[in-house]
């Protein structure tokens, strides 16, 4: 099959594409062979210079009326111009990018995005090889799912599908494991620019040709303006020298300089670029140690193959025989961090290691989808979970230490379908503000609602680092005279579980120990499920259901802590409206409908999660506002002042615990939820 590509910077074009179902591109020469009636083109825009409004292929369409206006004017090569009409037959949601088919080198070599420089902008350009039209299309299916019957009514069942061993072989043909598991590292430094032009590097030499690979054409690799010469891939041998090295490399005749710029070294492979050095000498072996270096010490091991393999997401559906506190799971569904607070010994971590065990994944290398770190005495910055950069190692050198965290997350934006679970124990052994303050940041400023948006970590010295999506932290707190307290900035932006187990359950637990619960891995797609169930709620801008006395409930608690210094803002809000959604959507999954009474009870959890969490103070301070929530929560009218009373609603749980806040403050003349 036989498609066009057509490459544009005009924006008025652009912006007729999104508005229009047809479209004239103008400024066209060259292939008139191909152009007839009903011809399918991708359609990419801007790249050029500092176009930056749109990056890539935004949809396909179809020639609806052919070359027309031929001769209205004429290119410095006195060939005609000419203009041609385009029926859109798919937009895509998001824009593909030339980086996304990396990996894929059919489809990569055919030349699909913005990469006009050194072309003209209307650039049409020709893809005949079914392969590339496949991994294009199978790039475009892993974005967006529901294109694919779209795709394979334009392009037909065979082209989109084929048989299990074309789809297999469309990144990795001929090429051994090791070669694959290097390759595979690479996506982690997606943004890195070295590790874009190296990957290109070896998915050539793995993909397209074992032996010598005479031409590698990236326009994006020409930094100079004084040429238009393409990189050479060549297998040489190590012990080549510099003069020599320059009589194979290209020539440029009209300023007098050979182009052999960074030599990319892997298995005896080299890449002679079209940047340019004055001198005729080039230091073979210091740029095979650069390269081996930078392999073992900024990615992880090259040994190690990072991928865990996803399987199709299911419905998640929980298990309530093995889950029954189903706080927890809709408070991770609300929100990336969770604290669970509570004397020591009371099923804090079991809870959080239990879930991500039920939900775990591994691969063949060991590799988990979940980590516990112990918190210690000593974290007074982020260099506990981001790690720092060492001077003095590698012989004075240098080198940047990574942690276990670090790391784990570079693993989590590696498999970014499967939920990774990172479990903080007894994170307030430190001032929590100072080693997590970055987290909690980023935290916020993660965007559900556009896939394609990224939040980074910048690192000095080590560049950027992406605060993963799949991310799901638990930090489990004891309460003793070793830890320290939470300050309001940390509360408000989590969920705040308290475990205080039934004195019952304690006792019979002395005449005869509960047998452990065995947890197996539910590896069917739940995982793949709760991560995609997890992005919609937080994604989500209303409840699918509510029932007015949410809203009373609310309103009221407003008018209670507007009087004092605790009263609560959007985000509070928000993030109770996201638990209501998940308590919602997870009822919906087990084919229950919540009703009123449940939502009482689920506006009960927020106000001793969200809002009682915040309050600490003297009796002076919070003596009268604990009053009134205790009234509130038990039913009893609450009056604010002269003019102004409150009917009060049924919450258990946070009249107990409000209770209990009551009673330290009479002994303590101090309280707080901590």
């Amino acid at each position: 099959m036989t498609v066009l590509r057509i490459k544009t910077s005009e924006k008025v074009i652009y912006e007729n594409f999104l508005k229009n179902d047809e479209i004239e591109i103008s400024g066209i020469y060259g292939y008139e062979n191909y152009i007839k009636k009903g011809t399918i083109l991708f359609l990419s825009f801007g790249g050029n210079g500092g176009q930056t409004w749109t990056k890539g292929c935004s949809g396909i369409g179809r020639v609806s009326e052919g070359i027309y206006d031929s001769g209205y004017a004429y290119t410095q090569h006195k060939e005609p111009y000419y203009r041609i009409k385009i029926e859109i037959l798919l937009r895509f949601d998001t824009v593909l990018e030339r980086r996304e088919l990396m990996f894929y080198p059919d489809s990569y070599d055919s030349g699909l995005g913005p990469t006009t420089k050194g072309e003209r902008n209307q650039a049409l350009g020709v893809i005949e090889n079914d392969y590339a039209i496949r991994a294009i299309c199978k790039v475009i299916i892993e974005k967006e799912h529901d294109k694919k019957d779209k795709l394979i009514e334009i392009f037909g069942k065979d082209i989109i599908e084929g048989s299990k061993r074309e789809l297999d072989e469309l990144c990795f043909k001929d090429c051994n494991n090791s070669f694959i598991k290097k390759l595979k590292m690479l996506k982690m430094l997606e943004n890195s620019d070295f590790a874009n032009k190296l990957a290109k590097i070896l998915q050539t030499i793995a993909c397209n040709k074992p032996e010598i690979i005479e031409k590698f054409v990236d326009p994006n690799f020409c930094k100079s303006e004084l040429t238009t010469y393409y990189p050479i891939l060549l297998q040489i041998d190590e012990s080549i020298t510099g003069k020599e090295l320059k009589k194979i490399a290209k020539y440029n005749t009209k300023k007098q300089r050979y182009y052999y710029d960074k030599y990319i070294f892997l298995d005896k492979y080299y890449l002679i670029t079209n940047d340019w050095y004055r001198d005729n000498t080039c230091n073979i072996q210091k740029t095979i140690d650069w390269i081996s270096d930078f392999l073992s010490e900024t990615l992880l091991p090259i040994s190690d193959d990072l991928t865990i393999i996803d399987k199709s997401p299911k419905e998640f559906v929980l298990d309530s025989k093995l889950f029954n506190n189903k706080r927890y799971i809709y408070s991770l569904l609300t929100k990336p961090f969770v604290i669970l607070s509570g004397n020591s010994g009371t099923g804090k971590t079991r809870i959080a290691t239990q879930f991500a065990e039920w939900l775990g994944k591994k691969s063949d290398l060991g590799i988990k989808n979940s980590l516990i770190i112990p918190v210690g005495a000593d974290w007074t910055d982020n260099t506990k979970l981001l790690g720092y950069y060492n001077p003095l190692a590698d012989s004075g050198k240098g080198k940047y230490e990574k942690t276990e965290i670090m790391k784990f997350l570079e693993i989590a934006n590696f498999n970014p379908k499967i939920p990774f679970f990172l479990i903080l124990d007894e994170m307030n052994l430190s001032h929590v503000e100072r080693y997590f303050s970055d987290f909690l940041s980023k935290i916020e400023l993660v965007n559900y609602n556009d896939e394609n948006s990224k939040t980074y970590f910048e690192i000095d010295n080590y560049g950027k680092l992406e605060f993963p999506k799949n991310l799901f932290i638990t930090g489990t707190v004891n309460i003793d005279e070793t830890t320290y307290m939470f300050s309001p900035k940390v509360l408000d932006r989590a969920n705040v579980i308290e475990f205080t187990p039934d004195p019952t359950e304690v006792l019979n637990n002395f005449k005869e120990e509960t047998s452990p619960i065995d947890i197996t891995p539910v590896d069917d797609g739940s995982a793949e499920g709760f991560l995609i169930l997890a992005k919609q709620i937080r994604a989500s801008r209303k409840l699918p259901s509510h029932t007015k006395e949410t809203e009373k409930i609310l309103k009221n608690l407003s008018d209670i802590l507007n009087e004092t210094q605790f009263e609560f803002a959007y985000r509070t809000v928000k993030e109770i409206r996201l638990y209501l959604n998940a308590a919602s959507k997870l009822s919906d999954n087990e084919k229950k409908k919540l009703e009123e009474n449940d939502y009482i009870s689920l506006m009960d959890e927020q106000l001793l999660q969200k809002i009682l969490p915040k309050i600490h103070g003297n009796r002076s301070q919070i003596g009268t506002l604990l009053k009134n929530l205790y009234d509130f929560c038990d039913k009893k009218v609450v009056k604010l002042n002269e003019t102004t009373t409150i009917q009060g609603y049924s919450l258990p749980l946070s009249k107990a615990k409000i209770g209990r806040m009551q009673k330290q403050l009479e002994t303590s003349q101090f309280a707080s939820f901590i």
